[in-house]
């Protein structure tokens, strides 16, 4: 709804497999509509795909003609200078915007799975917002100087 009222492309981001797959309607109806969009798809790496390996799902070519560009990522590495990322990423959003615009899909395969993740956050108040399938659950947090945060979001929907 916000690409079609602004023009401005969103972006939607999803894990591997038939997650991908349950963005096909709105790529097809950002296709047919010229509305901006961004899928962003993460992947099982390359020497994963075609040898029956679980969440292989073919996602580089899932969307067919209903994307205006889409672009498969090379594995995160240190040998993967960022200006060539940033040049990925300027011609995605280039292409959403068209003419004509419409859908454009990037797909991230990855060597290691995704997992818990450390950050350090100033002291203060912050938000977070956790979204899976229809359930979105928002926890305020406050953190205090010196001390870790263990942040539990129950995800189940109840």
């Amino acid at each position: 709804g916000r690409s079609r009222a602004d023009g401005c492309p969103a972006a939607v981001v999803t894990t591997s497999g038939t997650a991908v797959a349950q963005l096909l309607p709105a790529a097809v109806e950002a296709d047919l509509g010229a509305i901006p969009l961004l899928l962003v798809s993460a992947d099982r790496p390359p020497e994963l795909r075609h040898v029956g390996a679980n969440q292989t799902t073919d996602q580089v070519r899932l969307f067919g003609g209903h994307v205006r560009w889409s672009h498969d990522l090379p594995c995160p590495t240190a040998d993967v200078p960022i200006a060539a990322l940033r040049g990925v990423w300027d011609e995605a959003v280039a292409r959403t915007l068209g003419p004509p615009a419409g859908p454009v899909h990037v797909n991230a395969p990855l060597r290691e799975p995704l997992g818990p993740v450390e950050v350090d956050l100033p002291s203060g108040k912050h938000t977070i917002t956790l979204t899976k399938g229809d359930v979105t659950k928002t926890k305020a947090v406050v953190i205090k100087a010196g001390k870790t945060a263990a942040i539990d979001v129950d995800m189940s929907g109840e």
